[in-house]
């Protein structure tokens, strides 16, 4: 081979690594894409872990890291301009205070509080909570939980003991009662469903006093806004709200 024939290939080998370098895909723009922090209703935290992790199975390279506590704390986070990308509220009031941040906001499912007591409990009915003997908790008056107690317990007229504690969320209710730490909680029904084996419920004569409504946003300065409009429709599916009924929440009628 002569010296002008290495020097022909040569510039040929550099002009495709130039080449491939020019359309190289942007691997920390694909990367950045593909992770989404969502901020979840505490309530949720076991039924979207699944779904999280199902969607994450069927969409390789995907990241997903939810936030849980009580939608009230949430809002004001994201108020606080706290870098979520999707918001999914246990109450229409708290993610209204953000509507600001969210120009869509979707209603999609309804849950309800009740009377969470031990399976072999002897409290047959709500107005059981005014006997001394009886410890009983509820969700701070904040959150979705403690405002849907307060007004289901208003309707009910017949409670007039009061809780010997108040808790960050639903969840905490139930760890609490779970544990024994406490005779009965007010909880939501989905809480019964997931702990049918341990946990009944005396439900309250006004169910709609006792109902809750759940809605979901993207934020509008998400830096990720795409992927987590693909997950919040992927929620919005019908694989899925089937899912989150046999769970035990009540979808609302399109």
């Amino acid at each position: 081979m002569n010296a002008n024939s290495k020097i022909t290939k040569l510039f040929a080998s550099i002009s495709l690594l130039l080449v491939g370098a020019v359309y190289a895909p942007a691997t920390p723009l694909a990367s950045a894409e593909s992770t989404i922090t969502v901020f979840a209703a505490s309530s949720m935290s076991e039924v979207l872990t699944k779904i999280g992790k199902d969607y994450q199975r069927a969409n390789p390279g995907m990241s997903i890291t939810f936030s849980f506590l009580a939608s009230s704390a949430l809002a004001t986070q994201i108020d606080n301009d706290a870098p979520a990308d999707l918001f999914i509220s246990a109450s229409l009031a708290d993610i209204q205070k953000v509507k600001s941040k969210i120009s869509t906001i979707t209603p999609f499912l309804t849950n309800r509080v009740v009377l969470g007591v031990p399976k072999h409990s002897s409290l047959q009915r709500t107005k059981d909570l005014n006997k001394s003997s009886v410890k009983w908790i509820q969700c701070v008056h904040t959150a979705p939980c403690g405002m849907a107690a307060d007004t289901a317990l208003a309707a009910e007229k017949v409670v007039t003991g009061k809780p010997v504690s108040l808790e960050d969320n639903a969840a905490a209710v139930v760890a609490k009662v779970l544990a024994g730490e406490a005779d009965a909680g007010i909880m939501y029904h989905t809480d019964i469903v997931a702990h049918m084996k341990e946990l009944r419920a005396i439900g309250f004569r006004k169910v709609t006093s006792a109902q809750t409504t759940y809605a979901l946003g993207v934020i509008d300065s998400s830096a990720h806004a795409s992927s987590a409009e693909k997950l919040k429709a992927y929620i919005l599916s019908p694989k899925v709200l089937t899912y989150l009924n046999h769970r035990g929440f009540t979808l609302i009628s399109k």
